[in-house]
């Protein structure tokens, strides 16, 4: 599994790591386990590292056709430190808002997509450590 997850009921969110290359069926995966997740709940804040991902391999129409699993006042950050990631990324997020979802934020920075969810930094640090996530 390239995408791997934890939900932090202490923070009210879930943090996900992807790692190489990532295709639309290992977020249909990822997206099919949290949804399974016991601790799961659509009004959870979420936040994506993509920083290691070496190449979101998706196409448009996939990208539209990704069901939407959260609440639509649920903030979401991805975090998308290539152009490989970032502007296909930024396509859902069109597609996204254009729906009425505008909750979810493409970003390049870690700062910017905590800002965004309304995370400390401090508190990110401690989240990580917690599941052991290094940190971006």
């Amino acid at each position: 599994m390239t995408i791997e997850f934890e939900i932090l009921e202490k923070y009210q969110m879930i943090l996900a790591r992807s790692y190489g290359p990532v295709q639309r069926i290992e977020i249909s995966y990822y997206q099919q386990e949290m949804l399974q997740h016991p601790l799961f709940s659509s009004d959870l804040r979420q936040l994506v590292d993509m920083s290691r991902t070496s190449l979101l391999d998706i196409k448009p129409e996939e990208i539209e056709s990704l069901p939407y699993i959260f609440d639509r006042q649920t903030k979401r950050a991805i975090v998308a430190t290539s152009a490989l990631s970032f502007t296909p990324l930024r396509l859902l997020q069109i597609q996204r808002t254009d729906k009425h979802y505008g909750t979810l934020l493409v970003c390049r920075t870690l700062e910017e997509a905590l800002y965004w969810i309304e995370l400390d930094l401090e508190d990110y640090y401690d989240l990580c450590k917690d599941v052991g996530f290094s940190i971006i």
